[in-house]
């Protein structure tokens, strides 16, 4: 196997794979409380569609 079809792909898949490979390790090593992990979380998922304020 070859980084070609890696190396060639569209920036946006390369970035993509990237990201996948520093951001994926870390999210799993991350505690699960961590504050960055909890700020996270309220920004993303302070959406009524996505939770109710029960679950905050």
């Amino acid at each position: 196997m070859t980084l070609a079809p890696y190396l060639t792909a569209a920036p946006n898949i390369q970035l993509h794979i990237v990201l996948a490979l520093i951001l994926g390790p870390m999210a799993i090593n991350q505690r699960r409380r961590d504050r960055t992990r909890q700020v996270v979380g309220y920004v993303v998922f302070h959406d009524p569609q996505f939770c109710d304020d029960r679950s905050i």
